[in-house]
């Protein structure tokens, strides 16, 4: 299998509507596994999250593709551990825009989706605590 961007579709920021933002039933998982130590977990989760966003808006100011990517994708793996579904689906969508080779004009727009969302889902985490 090639890993040709041709062969991947970006999806297109409307696909996101559809998506929830936060999979409740594996925050309540993490919840129960983790114990006393779940809010220590989304505290982190929320530290870490800030550096990955503006990892991402540098990338993007840079127009360093690869850094978009590699940025991207970082976050997608945090974000995917703690069923932050929205969330995943926006950096998978500025990863493969990354893999891309260039940054494509619209990755500013993918980006103030992702800081939106971002927003939402750290209010949202800070409610679980």
């Amino acid at each position: 299998m090639s890993s040709d961007i041709s062969e991947c579709s970006i999806p297109a920021a409307t696909d996101s509507e559809a998506i929830r933002s936060v999979n409740e039933a594996m925050i309540q998982q993490l919840r129960e596994i983790m114990e006393e130590e779940f809010e220590d977990l989304i505290n982190t989760y929320i530290e870490c999250s800030i550096s990955h966003v503006k990892n991402v808006a540098e990338a993007i100011d840079q127009d360093d593709a690869q850094a978009l990517r590699s940025c991207a994708h970082s976050f997608k793996g945090s974000s995917s551990n703690i069923g932050l579904d929205k969330l995943v689906f926006l950096c998978k969508r500025l990863e493969l825009m990354g893999r891309s080779g260039e940054v494509p004009d619209d990755a500013n727009e993918a980006y103030q989706l992702l800081v939106s969302e971002h927003q939402n889902v750290t209010n949202k985490l800070k409610g679980y605590l």
